[in-house]
């Protein structure tokens, strides 16, 4: 189980979801116009999924739950994404990012922590 408090709950196709917006000190000044760090957290309610998406970057930083099942992967992982918004997270940017996340046949492009194409 995850921890409720302070996070928002959003039932999806794919499960129970909790997110929550906070700064990233470690993620300052990564991306232009993101001088704060605000980063969007989500996990299921089992844990075995778990994001990070650094507002307004083409990256995100993913376990490795279902998304890398019969891939070379372990541990977390940042990867190319499409950039969902630039300002503001609403219940549905949110829905469409663990829509995307749960996609099973999408290319897989490793980045480094700046978001740079390894």
């Amino acid at each position: 189980m995850v921890s409720k408090k302070g996070k928002r709950l959003l039932k999806t196709k794919h499960g129970v979801f909790y997110w929550y917006v906070k700064n990233d000190w470690y993620s300052v000044g990564i991306t232009e116009g993101n001088s704060y760090g605000l980063t969007l957290y989500i996990a299921s309610d089992n844990r075995k999924e778990a994001l990070h998406y650094l507002i307004g970057s083409d990256f995100v930083t993913i376990s490795a739950g279902k998304f890398f099942l019969g891939k070379d992967f372990k541990g977390w992982q940042r990867i190319k994404c499409p950039v969902w918004s630039k300002e503001i997270i609403t219940p549905g940017i949110v829905e469409k990012i663990i829509n995307w996340h749960m996609e099973d046949n999408k290319e897989i492009i490793r980045t480094d922590y700046t978001g740079k194409v390894l």
